[in-house]
């Protein structure tokens, strides 16, 4: 999660803070407001469609906060060692949580040995289910208690992305046989996609592997809409670095840190060096329609520094990064967006969760807009409309097939494919890819339900034939090919 300096950081920065509750400035025409206090070593959060705030604190709880309020019982409380940058460390929502209530955690478990695991609960109201825990996946035993990574997000794939440190074993993080210092990923129920780009290459957990060459991804962040994916990881010697999310990308620890022209590594979008601060945490995008901050904020990446106490942005249209955002916080650990527009940001030292808002009060902005003629708004009412149904498949043993569904309708829309009118786990993005194709899938029929707030529509379904072999002819053996390491953009 942290650097090995983590606790001298402490020290240093508490000593400078005196015990003072609040000393943050935020930039002009904004004001922070604290939600709630009272977190104990807070580590991560995820912000649900009700608007309720789940927060994991290191020592295993999982508080709720509902209409500003810090309820008093946990969520859930999970058996942890947290020695270090150990313990409770990550969360995320299930795409479907309004439906099924599920609640993911990352987390270090201490049987049969010292590892990290991440598991599923299901909530009823505020609180997790009794025994519905179910363990989604199971890391290797951990020698250290530094760079355990902890990040948990859903893709727009559907897929679940879990940040791994590389547990102070630097070379692990460029290794295809260990899942250290890279970016998993997986099924929700636990599974490996085959079109992971390293599947066929390794075995077991390490078919999880997404992108490798990593020192401790404690947090990382999508963009709505486009999907794009932003990963912050924390440097050793000298650099911070916000990494481009690309599937089999080597980011280069520990043959590099920072920017690199080696050809064979991805180069950081933004690296900021540790004159400025000591470790990248929380990511956040500010949407493109922005809902209350200024113009000038849409579509911008929002990052904090644990040690230094800011929040930045970096604004993809310049290229460039602002250190100044808010200034002055105490060990920053996570940043989401607020349901209503504004940023929060998760401040471990005070355990407090504040919002940042844009002032208007009714008023025009301290920094007004230019004028816009007002034009009454349209409301999309309308379900989703199916443009183009996923089409029938002719694909020979062994290969791939993928499905694709075209829909349009108010955002954002939502997906879940079926197989012969089976929901299949995890298929929750408009394409769905099925691997290795078998003659048991002769005649298996697909279709998807697309819905959003207005209703839903289901599509017609696509079927897949396979060819029978022809007599005296032997079926061909076709490995899954080893996907080649992507190259950095120029």
């Amino acid at each position: 999660m942290f650097d090995p300096l983590w606790l001298l950081c402490v020290v240093a920065i508490c000593l400078l803070a005196s015990g003072s509750s609040s000393a943050v400035t935020v930039r002009h025409g904004f004001r922070e407001t604290v939600i709630a206090r009272g977190l104990d070593a807070p580590t991560a959060m995820a912000v649900a469609p009700d608007g309720r705030i789940f927060v994991t604190q290191q020592l295993g709880d999982v508080r709720i906060i509902k209409d500003g309020t810090l309820l008093p019982e946990p969520f859930a409380t999970v058996p942890v060692i947290a020695e270090g940058e150990q313990g409770l460390i990550g969360i995320a929502l299930d795409p479907l949580f309004a439906v099924n209530g599920f609640v993911y955690l990352h987390y270090t478990a201490t049987t049969p040995g010292v590892h990290n695991r991440v598991i599923r609960l299901t909530a009823v109201g505020d609180v997790a289910a009794p025994d519905s825990e179910v363990v989604v996946i199971e890391l290797p035993d951990l020698g250290s208690t530094s760079h355990n990574g902890g990040a948990l997000r859903f893709g727009p794939d559907g897929f679940l992305y879990i940040g791994v440190g590389e547990n102070s074993l630097a070379d692990e993080a460029q290794s295809l046989e260990s899942p250290l210092g890279k970016i998993l990923r997986i099924a929700s129920d636990g599974s490996i996609p085959a079109t992971n780009p390293f599947f066929g290459a390794t075995t077991g957990i390490n078919r999880a592997i997404w992108a490798f060459g990593l020192r401790n991804p404690f947090t990382f962040a999508f963009e709505p809409g486009s999907g794009r994916m932003l990963i912050n990881d924390v440097g050793q010697d000298d650099w911070e670095e916000i990494n481009e999310g690309l599937p089999g990308a080597n980011y280069g620890w520990p043959r590099a840190e920072g920017a690199t022209d080696d050809p064979e590594l991805t180069s950081p979008l933004y690296a900021y060096s540790h004159e400025a601060g000591c470790a990248i945490v929380g990511g956040a995008f500010y949407p493109l329609l922005s809902p209350q901050f200024p113009a000038e904020y849409a579509g911008d990446y929002f990052f904090a520094d644990l040690c230094a106490g800011w929040i930045g942005h970096y604004d993809f249209a310049t290229r460039s990064a602002s250190l100044d955002f808010a200034t002055g916080a105490g060990l920053l650990v996570d940043l989401t967006l607020a349901p209503e527009g504004g940023l929060y940001y998760l401040e471990r030292r005070n355990g407090l969760l504040v919002r940042i808002d844009y002032i208007t009060n009714g008023q025009p902005p301290v920094d007004p807009l230019p004028p816009i003629d007002p034009v009454p708004p349209v409301v999309d009412v309308t379900p989703p409309v199916i443009e183009q149904a996923p089409m029938n498949q002719t694909i020979a043993v062994g290969q791939s097939v993928t499905f694709t569904v075209r829909a349009f309708g108010e955002t954002p829309l939502f997906y879940q494919w079926r197989r012969n009118d089976v929901d299949i786990p995890g298929a929750t993005s408009s394409s769905y890819t099925q691997g290795m194709v078998t003659m048991a899938d002769n005649g298996a029929h697909f279709s998807v339900r697309v819905w959003n707030v207005n209703g839903e529509a289901t599509s017609a379904t696509a079927t897949v034939t396979v060819p029978l072999l022809q007599k005296g002819r032997q079926k061909s053996s076709k490995s899954v090919p080893t996907p080649r390491i992507a190259r950095p953009r120029r």
